[in-house]
C-alpha cells in the first residue's frame, strides 16, 4: 500500500508491524547485503572492498556503512 493510500475497512493500516520486527527484518537485509557485497567485491578487484564501493555496489547509504562499520578491518572481517 502506497504511504498516502488508506486502508480499506477492516485492513490494518501498513505500518501496524511490530516495530522491533520491521528493525530487525531491516537489519537482517542489510547484513545479506553486505555480505554479498563483500563476496563479489573480493570475486572481482582480488583486495579488500572501500565504503564508497560497497555502497555503490549495495545500494546501501555509505554513511550508514561507516556507521555500522568504522574501520575498514571491521569492513572485511
Amino acid at each position: 500500500m502506497h504511504w498516502k493510500q488508506r486502508p480499506l475497512r477492516g485492513q490494518a493500516p501498513a505500518g501496524s508491524a511490530d516495530p522491533a520486527l520491521r528493525r530487525s527484518e531491516r537489519q537482517g537485509r542489510r547484513e545479506a547485503a553486505v555480505v554479498a557485497g563483500l563476496r563479489e567485491l573480493r570475486a572481482r578487484r582480488g583486495q579488500a572492498p572501500t565504503h564508497q564501493a560497497l555502497a555503490e555496489h549495495s545500494g546501501l547509504p555509505v554513511g550508514w556503512l561507516r556507521w555500522a562499520y568504522p574501520s575498514l578491518e571491521d569492513l572485511s572481517g
